[in-house]
């Protein structure tokens, strides 16, 4: 009870003093408030990077496998032009025009780079591990693994996604 009395007796200074100065309670309250208010500031800021746009599907057939289409793909160090064979592998090229023109792509990094085979790119996420949310099957066309060949990376028979590796030199494989 006295330690009432005493907050209302310095409530009572305060306001008499024009609020100069601030109660124990009144301390204590608004270190409650300031711990409240960075708490929540880090949970809003938690988690750094917004997590990459993903799809429920593959994209539906957009292009149109009688033209040709050309990625351009811009780095630190030039740009890189490749050309998309749209009537050998028509869902292929579909997914990337798709995912390219969705700005999938923008901002990502080429994650894994092997001197002499390949540099890998197109994971959101730049760990090897990111996927648009969808998976499509495996095309082939009789066009080799020359340097600078563009190619689907992926984890295994139809997991193809996102992300894509181009060749340094030419490699042993059709593409």
């Amino acid at each position: 009870m006295a330690e009432i009395e005493r907050e209302i007796k310095i409530e009572q200074r305060y306001k008499k003093e024009g609020g100069k100065f601030m109660t124990t309670g009144g301390l204590f309250r608004m270190a409650g408030i300031i711990l409240v208010l960075v708490a929540l500031l880090s949970a809003s800021c938690a988690g750094g990077e917004p997590k990459p746009k993903t799809y429920s599907a593959s994209p539906p057939m957009t292009i149109d496998t009688s033209k040709q289409y050309v990625a351009t793909i811009e780095t630190e160090k030039g740009n890189i032009v490749l050309e998309l064979f749209a009537s050998d592998v028509p869902v292929t090229v579909n997914n990337f025009v798709f995912l390219a023109r969705e700005g999938f792509y923008d901002g990502t990094t080429f994650h894994r780079v092997i001197s002499g085979f390949m540099a890998q790119g197109g994971d959101p996420t730049g760990t090897g591990t990111g996927t648009p949310g969808y998976s499509f099957a495996d095309e082939f066309s009789q066009h080799t693994h020359v340097a600078g060949a563009l190619s689907m990376a992926n984890s295994g028979p139809n997991t193809n996604g996102c992300q894509f590796f181009i060749t340094y030199t030419p490699q042993n494989h059709h593409i």
